[in-house]
């Protein structure tokens, strides 16, 4: 691994600690700070392979996840994980009850 991507590795982890010791109650929870902390997480996110991310923390894993399943979905357009099934058999229903048709 380039020492670029180490860097970037390290920041994003860094990042998602702190969000994790925040929603915790670590830190003190303050709303800006989330939301500056939180907007860097998700830029600093963007592009990068999440193979790198193999090995965080539970800490920080409570705070990747949910960037990593929205990336996943704003790219393939289907969701993933132990709710991904029941999510689409729910959206299937409304969508029928509403009239729209899917195409599969």
């Amino acid at each position: 691994m380039s020492s670029a991507l180490a860097s970037r590795r390290l920041y994003v982890l860094d990042l998602a600690r702190r969000i994790g010791d925040m929603e915790c109650g670590v830190l003190p929870l303050e709303p800006l700070t989330y939301r500056v902390v939180a907007r860097r997480l998700r830029q600093a996110l963007a592009g990068l392979p999440e193979v790198l991310l193999v090995g965080a923390g539970v800490d920080e894993l409570a705070a990747l996840i949910p960037l990593l399943e929205a990336r996943h979905f704003d790219e393939h357009g289907v969701l993933r994980g132990d709710h991904a099934q029941s999510s689409r058999d729910v959206a299937e229903s409304l969508f029928e009850r509403i009239g729209i048709r899917l195409e599969d």
